[in-house]
């Protein structure tokens, strides 16, 4: 919008297009039905060489190799954690079940009444009985023989020792070597199946023969 001053008024003067509407027109349909332009691509853009699946390959084996390490670790941490927490309820028990006994075993006094009595010599034989029946589960594990936390400490110290030696032995290198041998397998015997299909597979000359000679 523009302005003007005539004898101290002000007028208002519309500024206008210089496009004019044949033009707008014209444009939009010359955009709109205008074809794009060809655009050349090579085409061995989108293929990948043998040595770029190989380091594909290479880096999926190294993740699942590091995955399963993790694993084992998680799994033996969870397992030395519920042998100390079987250790000490079968300390718990123990302890408490002489606790109760040796209450049921005082000279009665004169505030205390059969009822007491009987009820800590129950408490004592019910705490006995949980204590066998955690020996019982360590026996299932194959580790009644630790009784204490002592024992369970050596116990793992040997343990992780194992452990160690195992994973060095164990390493990438030969899980790679072997997860290559059984792909070559695989693909041997791939080959193989594709070869005896196509002997056993008929000729030609073999239909025609057929063909000919019914």
């Amino acid at each position: 919008m523009k302005t003007d001053s005539i004898l101290g008024k002000i007028v208002v003067k519309p500024v206008i297009n210089p496009t004019k509407p044949d033009e707008l027109v014209e444009a939009a349909t010359t955009s709109s039905t205008q074809p794009p332009e060809p655009s050349v691509e090579d085409p061995n853009k989108g293929k990948t060489t043998n040595k770029e699946v190989e380091d594909w390959m290479s880096e999926g084996d190294h993740v699942e190799w590091f995955q399963a390490e993790a694993e084992i670790i998680q799994w033996q941490e969870e397992w030395e954690l519920k042998l100390v927490e079987l250790i000490q309820a079968r300390t718990y028990y123990h302890k408490m079940a002489e606790i109760w006994a040796s209450m049921a075993d005082t000279k009665p006094e004169a505030s205390t009444t059969p009822g007491q009595v009987a009820y800590a010599c129950g408490m004592a034989s019910c705490l006995k009985d949980q204590a066998k029946q955690t020996l019982a589960i360590m026996n299932q594990a194959r580790h009644g023989s630790l009784g204490t936390e002592a024992d369970l400490a050596v116990f793992i110290k040997a343990e992780h020792v194992q452990f160690d030696d195992e994973c060095q032995k164990a390493s990438f290198s030969s899980f790679a070597n072997n997860k290559l041998n059984h792909q070559q397998q695989a693909q041997m015997l791939t080959a193989s199946s594709i070869a005896s299909d196509k002997l056993n597979a008929p000729t030609l000359s073999s239909i025609e023969k057929v063909k000919a000679h019914p």
